[in-house]
């Protein structure tokens, strides 16, 4: 959405457009359940996964500082964005320094 500046309506509905683009909480936390340890991810299944999951990271971050509000519960989330975390602790050079996924307040 880059440097949009939208009122808190605009937002929501945007975001919830958004959101059909990605799992529903109930399939997004089998995802997690089905994946890989990071030890047996090879380097690109890592791009691949960490550009997956900080969308929707992201998109978690927007609802949650701009309206105060998430579509999924904070534990659910803390996963996502420990599983992020944990491949990005593996290849530190797979996610570029300037990626929203490092600014909080997103």
């Amino acid at each position: 959405m880059g440097d949009l500046e939208l009122g808190g309506q605009e937002l929501e509905k945007l975001l919830n457009y958004e959101a059909l683009f990605l799992p529903k909480p109930k399939t997004l936390s089998a995802i997690l359940k089905k994946l890989r340890s990071i030890d047996e991810v090879s380097e690109i299944e890592a791009r691949i996964e960490c550009e997956y999951l900080i969308k929707i990271c992201l998109h978690n971050q927007k609802w949650y500082y701009r309206l105060s509000d998430t579509p999924i519960e904070d534990w659910l989330y803390d996963q996502v964005f420990d599983r992020v975390d944990a491949l990005m602790q593996k290849y530190p050079h797979i996610v570029p320094k300037d990626d929203p996924i490092y600014k909080a307040g997103y």
